[in-house]
């Protein structure tokens, strides 16, 4: 069966404070730990395809993953995330884009038309479901990164074809 997830929208938005907070400051980058990166992709193979890393530089740990491990035939790595010509050099797009980019980017990704993996917090993630077809969580959780002591909850979201339950932001019961 399927699996229904319910998130409060008051308890969705205390727990999403602070990601609130740094959004108006800008201040929204939250680097990706290699092992949060490597409990999600392991399960895929990428060896033949080119994927592209458009919030990333050299030293990303998305870059690190796809080279160092050779898990990517080729990685295209650039920061100009609506950079739409660079979409068209790579098979999938893998990153954790800045959160204040999310609402811009959700449609150049529907667009783009591509298979696609991303760290969304959570906020967001409720919001992506409508504006992106055939979309699902992933795996994990990501509640820490590298450059931040703080405790950020995010979610893999994706399109990928998988045979696992689909999830669902929100549910309202009537009783």
């Amino acid at each position: 069966g399927e699996l229904y997830i319910i998130i409060s929208k008051v308890n969705c938005m205390k727990k999403n404070q602070k990601l609130n907070t740094a959004k108006k400051a800008k201040n929204d980058e939250f680097y990706t730990r290699l092992v949060d990166i490597q409990k999600e992709l392991d399960q895929y193979d990428f060896s033949e395809l080119t994927v592209g890393c458009p919030a990333d530089t050299a030293q990303s740990e998305f870059v690190n993953y796809f080279t160092n491990y050779n898990r990517a035939k080729k990685v295209i790595y650039w920061q100009d995330l609506l950079n739409e010509e660079m979409y068209s050099q790579v098979d999938v797009i893998i990153t954790n884009p800045p959160f204040s980019l999310y609402t811009d980017y959700l449609p150049l990704l529907v667009k783009m038309n591509k298979p696609f993996y991303l760290v969304s917090p959570l906020i967001i993630h409720r919001r992506s479901f409508g504006l992106l077809p055939y979309v699902r969580s992933g795996s994990n959780t990501i509640n820490h990164f590298s450059n931040t002591e703080k405790r950020v909850p995010c979610m893999w979201i994706t399109n990928f074809p998988e045979n696992r339950p689909v999830f669902i932001p929100e549910i309202e019961h009537t009783i």
